[in-house]
Protein backbone atom coordinates (compact mmCIF):
# COMPACT_ATOMS: atom_id res chain seq x y z
CA UNK A 1 0.00 0.00 0.00
CA UNK A 2 1.39 3.15 -0.86
CA UNK A 3 2.23 6.26 1.20
CA UNK A 4 -0.24 7.89 0.20
CA UNK A 5 -3.33 5.58 1.01
CA UNK A 6 -1.98 5.83 4.48
CA UNK A 7 -2.05 9.86 5.13
CA UNK A 8 -5.73 10.08 6.61
CA UNK A 9 -4.78 7.46 8.72
CA UNK A 10 -1.82 9.27 10.21
CA UNK A 11 -3.70 12.46 10.57
CA UNK A 12 -6.74 10.69 12.36
CA UNK A 13 -3.85 9.27 14.71
CA UNK A 14 -2.63 13.53 15.50
CA UNK A 15 -6.39 13.70 17.20
CA UNK A 16 -7.51 16.34 19.08
CA UNK A 17 -4.45 19.00 17.55
CA UNK A 18 -6.61 22.06 17.88
CA UNK A 19 -7.96 20.85 21.03
CA UNK A 20 -4.75 20.00 23.45
CA UNK A 21 -2.59 22.28 21.38
CA UNK A 22 -0.97 19.32 19.71
CA UNK A 23 0.35 19.76 16.06
CA UNK A 24 3.63 19.50 14.24
CA UNK A 25 6.99 20.09 16.24
CA UNK A 26 9.45 22.42 15.47
CA UNK A 27 10.99 19.90 12.79
CA UNK A 28 7.72 19.90 10.73
CA UNK A 29 7.06 16.13 12.30
CA UNK A 30 3.44 14.94 13.29
CA UNK A 31 3.21 15.56 17.21
CA UNK A 32 2.24 11.88 19.03
CA UNK A 33 -1.27 12.17 20.63
CA UNK A 34 -1.15 12.90 23.95
CA UNK A 35 -2.37 10.11 26.04
CA UNK A 36 -5.56 9.83 28.31
CA UNK A 37 -3.63 11.06 31.81
CA UNK A 38 -1.93 13.71 30.00
CA UNK A 39 -5.22 14.93 28.08
CA UNK A 40 -7.30 14.99 31.79
CA UNK A 41 -4.01 17.16 33.23
CA UNK A 42 -4.55 19.36 30.73
CA UNK A 43 -8.20 19.49 31.48
CA UNK A 44 -8.11 20.08 35.05
CA UNK A 45 -5.43 22.90 34.15
CA UNK A 46 -7.47 24.46 32.06
CA UNK A 47 -10.33 24.46 34.76
CA UNK A 48 -8.06 25.71 37.02
CA UNK A 49 -7.18 28.24 34.87
CA UNK A 50 -11.28 29.46 34.86
CA UNK A 51 -11.25 29.30 38.78
CA UNK A 52 -8.37 31.93 38.61
CA UNK A 53 -9.47 34.01 36.15
CA UNK A 54 -12.83 34.76 37.93
CA UNK A 55 -11.32 35.28 40.84
CA UNK A 56 -9.36 37.84 39.87
CA UNK A 57 -12.30 39.49 38.13
CA UNK A 58 -14.19 39.48 41.22
CA UNK A 59 -11.56 41.17 43.23
CA UNK A 60 -10.58 43.54 40.89
CA UNK A 61 -13.77 44.37 40.67
CA UNK A 62 -14.36 44.55 44.45
CA UNK A 63 -11.28 46.52 44.76
CA UNK A 64 -12.49 49.27 41.99
CA UNK A 65 -15.95 49.32 43.63
CA UNK A 66 -14.19 50.75 46.93
CA UNK A 67 -14.14 53.22 44.96
CA UNK A 68 -17.49 53.92 43.49
CA UNK A 69 -20.09 52.24 45.68
CA UNK A 70 -19.84 48.92 47.33
CA UNK A 71 -23.26 47.89 46.08
CA UNK A 72 -21.72 47.83 42.57
CA UNK A 73 -19.03 44.90 43.39
CA UNK A 74 -20.44 41.75 41.74
CA UNK A 75 -20.77 39.16 44.22
CA UNK A 76 -23.02 41.87 46.49
CA UNK A 77 -25.14 42.93 43.68
CA UNK A 78 -25.62 39.50 42.10
CA UNK A 79 -26.73 38.31 45.62
CA UNK A 80 -28.52 41.16 46.42
CA UNK A 81 -30.35 40.20 43.30
CA UNK A 82 -31.10 37.00 44.11
CA UNK A 83 -32.27 37.99 47.86
CA UNK A 84 -34.81 40.37 46.11
CA UNK A 85 -36.10 37.67 43.91
CA UNK A 86 -36.51 34.27 45.78
CA UNK A 87 -39.34 33.04 47.09
CA UNK A 88 -40.62 34.28 50.98
CA UNK A 89 -40.70 30.65 52.00
CA UNK A 90 -37.12 30.00 51.12
CA UNK A 91 -35.64 33.21 52.87
CA UNK A 92 -38.10 32.04 56.21
CA UNK A 93 -36.38 28.98 55.43
CA UNK A 94 -33.01 29.81 55.50
CA UNK A 95 -33.56 32.08 58.26
CA UNK A 96 -34.85 29.03 60.32
CA UNK A 97 -32.43 27.04 59.45
CA UNK A 98 -29.03 28.29 59.38
CA UNK A 99 -30.57 31.62 61.70
CA UNK A 100 -27.31 34.20 61.92
CA UNK A 101 -25.62 31.90 59.15
CA UNK A 102 -27.92 32.80 56.37
CA UNK A 103 -25.91 35.39 54.37
CA UNK A 104 -22.69 33.16 55.00
CA UNK A 105 -24.13 30.15 53.53
CA UNK A 106 -25.53 32.13 50.52
CA UNK A 107 -22.21 33.32 50.14
CA UNK A 108 -20.47 29.94 49.92
CA UNK A 109 -23.10 29.02 48.00
CA UNK A 110 -22.71 31.62 45.71
CA UNK A 111 -18.44 30.93 45.55
CA UNK A 112 -19.03 27.29 44.38
CA UNK A 113 -22.18 28.26 41.40
CA UNK A 114 -19.25 30.46 40.43
CA UNK A 115 -16.29 28.40 40.85
CA UNK A 116 -18.66 25.72 38.64
CA UNK A 117 -19.28 28.26 35.92
CA UNK A 118 -15.61 29.93 35.70
CA UNK A 119 -13.98 25.95 35.68
CA UNK A 120 -16.63 25.75 32.73
CA UNK A 121 -15.11 28.71 30.92
CA UNK A 122 -12.13 27.30 31.19
CA UNK A 123 -13.06 24.54 29.44
CA UNK A 124 -14.63 26.08 27.06
CA UNK A 125 -11.62 28.11 26.09
CA UNK A 126 -9.50 24.82 25.78
CA UNK A 127 -11.22 24.03 23.04
CA UNK A 128 -11.98 27.51 21.39
CA UNK A 129 -10.31 30.73 23.12
CA UNK A 130 -13.24 32.65 21.39
CA UNK A 131 -15.90 30.63 23.40
CA UNK A 132 -14.26 31.23 26.54
CA UNK A 133 -13.64 34.54 26.39
CA UNK A 134 -17.54 34.75 25.25
CA UNK A 135 -18.55 32.93 28.53
CA UNK A 136 -16.64 35.40 30.85
CA UNK A 137 -18.06 38.40 28.81
CA UNK A 138 -21.61 36.83 29.63
CA UNK A 139 -21.12 36.41 33.32
CA UNK A 140 -19.80 40.32 33.32
CA UNK A 141 -22.92 40.99 31.41
CA UNK A 142 -24.71 39.19 34.34
CA UNK A 143 -22.60 41.28 36.92
CA UNK A 144 -23.35 44.66 35.30
CA UNK A 145 -26.59 44.05 35.01
CA UNK A 146 -27.42 43.25 38.88
CA UNK A 147 -25.18 46.12 39.90
CA UNK A 148 -26.98 48.53 37.53
CA UNK A 149 -29.84 47.53 39.24
CA UNK A 150 -28.86 48.12 42.94
CA UNK A 151 -26.04 50.85 43.37
CA UNK A 152 -27.47 54.39 43.68
CA UNK A 153 -24.61 55.61 41.31
CA UNK A 154 -26.23 55.59 37.77
CA UNK A 155 -23.62 54.19 35.28
CA UNK A 156 -20.61 54.01 37.43
CA UNK A 157 -21.91 50.87 38.77
CA UNK A 158 -21.21 48.67 35.71
CA UNK A 159 -17.45 50.06 36.04
CA UNK A 160 -16.41 47.65 38.59
CA UNK A 161 -17.74 44.56 36.66
CA UNK A 162 -16.28 46.02 32.86
CA UNK A 163 -13.12 46.69 34.37
CA UNK A 164 -13.13 43.26 36.25
CA UNK A 165 -14.10 41.08 33.75
CA UNK A 166 -12.23 42.23 31.27
CA UNK A 167 -8.94 41.31 33.31
CA UNK A 168 -10.85 38.29 33.77
CA UNK A 169 -10.49 37.67 29.86
CA UNK A 170 -7.23 38.57 30.03
CA UNK A 171 -5.80 36.35 31.96
CA UNK A 172 -7.95 33.13 30.95
CA UNK A 173 -6.47 34.13 26.93
CA UNK A 174 -3.01 34.03 28.28
CA UNK A 175 -3.40 30.96 30.75
CA UNK A 176 -4.97 28.82 28.41
CA UNK A 177 -2.20 30.40 25.66
CA UNK A 178 0.09 28.67 27.84
CA UNK A 179 -1.18 25.49 28.60
CA UNK A 180 -2.12 25.00 24.82
CA UNK A 181 1.25 25.90 23.63
CA UNK A 182 2.77 23.47 26.27
CA UNK A 183 1.12 20.48 25.03
CA UNK A 184 3.02 18.75 22.45
CA UNK A 185 5.11 16.82 23.58
CA UNK A 186 7.83 17.05 20.92
CA UNK A 187 8.65 20.76 22.57
CA UNK A 188 8.99 19.29 26.25
CA UNK A 189 5.96 19.97 27.47
CA UNK A 190 7.09 18.96 30.93
CA UNK A 191 9.99 21.68 31.47
CA UNK A 192 9.02 24.86 29.33
CA UNK A 193 4.60 24.12 29.16
CA UNK A 194 4.12 23.24 32.80
CA UNK A 195 6.67 26.01 34.35
CA UNK A 196 4.78 28.65 32.24
CA UNK A 197 1.50 27.84 33.49
CA UNK A 198 2.53 27.38 36.82
CA UNK A 199 4.38 31.10 36.75
CA UNK A 200 1.42 32.25 35.19
CA UNK A 201 -1.09 30.83 37.37
CA UNK A 202 0.91 32.06 40.58
CA UNK A 203 0.79 35.66 38.74
CA UNK A 204 -2.53 35.59 38.95
CA UNK A 205 -3.53 33.96 42.30
CA UNK A 206 -1.08 36.63 44.34
CA UNK A 207 -2.90 39.31 41.94
CA UNK A 208 -6.20 38.23 42.74
CA UNK A 209 -5.97 37.82 46.60
CA UNK A 210 -3.31 41.95 46.62
CA UNK A 211 -6.74 43.07 45.00
CA UNK A 212 -9.21 41.39 47.47
CA UNK A 213 -7.14 42.61 49.88
CA UNK A 214 -6.75 45.59 48.77
CA UNK A 215 -10.43 46.60 48.39
CA UNK A 216 -11.25 44.96 51.76
CA UNK A 217 -8.98 47.87 53.27
CA UNK A 218 -10.21 50.91 51.35
CA UNK A 219 -13.48 49.89 51.91
CA UNK A 220 -12.96 49.41 56.12
CA UNK A 221 -10.89 52.84 55.80
CA UNK A 222 -13.57 54.59 54.16
CA UNK A 223 -16.57 53.21 56.04
CA UNK A 224 -15.38 52.77 59.94
CA UNK A 225 -18.81 52.95 61.18
CA UNK A 226 -17.70 50.14 63.85
CA UNK A 227 -15.03 52.71 65.63
CA UNK A 228 -17.62 55.39 65.71
CA UNK A 229 -20.42 53.80 66.90
CA UNK A 230 -18.52 51.98 69.95
CA UNK A 231 -16.81 55.80 70.87
CA UNK A 232 -20.65 56.49 71.94
CA UNK A 233 -21.40 56.75 75.34
CA UNK A 234 -24.98 57.17 75.82
CA UNK A 235 -26.25 59.54 79.21
CA UNK A 236 -26.81 58.24 82.18
CA UNK A 237 -30.55 57.83 82.70
CA UNK A 238 -31.62 61.06 84.87
CA UNK A 239 -33.61 58.50 87.07
CA UNK A 240 -33.34 54.56 87.72
CA UNK A 241 -35.82 51.98 86.10
CA UNK A 242 -38.46 50.64 88.69
CA UNK A 243 -36.94 47.26 89.93
CA UNK A 244 -39.25 44.50 88.33
CA UNK A 245 -42.27 43.54 89.73
CA UNK A 246 -41.95 39.85 91.75
CA UNK A 247 -43.33 37.01 89.29
CA UNK A 248 -41.76 38.89 85.88
CA UNK A 249 -39.21 35.89 85.79
CA UNK A 250 -40.95 32.39 85.98
CA UNK A 251 -37.79 30.55 86.44
CA UNK A 252 -38.27 27.79 84.45
CA UNK A 253 -35.61 26.22 82.60
CA UNK A 254 -36.16 26.91 78.97
CA UNK A 255 -38.02 30.05 79.44
CA UNK A 256 -36.00 33.43 78.34
CA UNK A 257 -36.05 35.67 81.72
CA UNK A 258 -38.18 39.11 81.63
CA UNK A 259 -35.01 41.08 80.70
CA UNK A 260 -32.54 40.00 77.82
CA UNK A 261 -28.78 40.78 78.01
CA UNK A 262 -27.02 42.92 75.48
CA UNK A 263 -25.02 40.14 74.57
CA UNK A 264 -27.76 38.01 73.59
CA UNK A 265 -28.98 40.46 71.10
CA UNK A 266 -28.43 39.38 67.32
CA UNK A 267 -30.12 40.41 63.90
CA UNK A 268 -31.01 38.64 61.68
CA UNK A 269 -32.19 39.44 58.31
CA UNK A 270 -31.19 39.19 54.17
CA UNK A 271 -29.37 42.34 53.24
CA UNK A 272 -26.05 41.32 52.23
CA UNK A 273 -24.80 45.19 52.50
CA UNK A 274 -26.09 46.67 55.31
CA UNK A 275 -26.21 50.62 55.65
CA UNK A 276 -22.89 52.36 56.87
CA UNK A 277 -24.33 55.36 58.83
CA UNK A 278 -21.79 57.90 60.64
CA UNK A 279 -23.27 59.15 63.83
CA UNK A 280 -21.26 62.39 63.40
CA UNK A 281 -22.79 63.24 60.22
CA UNK A 282 -26.10 61.24 60.75
CA UNK A 283 -29.73 63.16 61.19
CA UNK A 284 -33.10 62.51 61.42
CA UNK A 285 -35.60 65.20 60.13
CA UNK A 286 -39.13 65.33 61.28
CA UNK A 287 -41.23 67.49 59.31
CA UNK A 288 -44.43 68.04 57.05
CA UNK A 289 -48.14 67.83 58.72
CA UNK A 290 -46.50 68.15 62.35
CA UNK A 291 -47.22 70.89 64.61
CA UNK A 292 -43.06 71.64 65.87
CA UNK A 293 -40.29 69.91 63.37
CA UNK A 294 -37.83 68.12 65.33
CA UNK A 295 -33.96 67.38 64.12
CA UNK A 296 -32.39 65.11 65.53
CA UNK A 297 -28.62 64.20 65.63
Amino acid sequence: MSSRALAPRAALDQGESDDAGEGDDAGGRPARRLGRGARWWIRARAALAGVLAAALALDVAELVAAFVDRAAAPVVAIGSAFIDRVSPWLKDFAVATFGTNDKLVLLLSMGVVIAILAALCGLLALRDRRLGAAAVVALGVVAAGAALMRASVGLLAAVPSVVGFALGVAALTVLVGALRGGATPARDESATGRRSFLVLASSTAVVAVLAGAGGRLIRGATQAVGSARSAIRLPRPSRAANALPAGADVGVDGVTPFVTDNGDFYRIDTALRVPQIDPSTWSLRVHGLVDREVELS
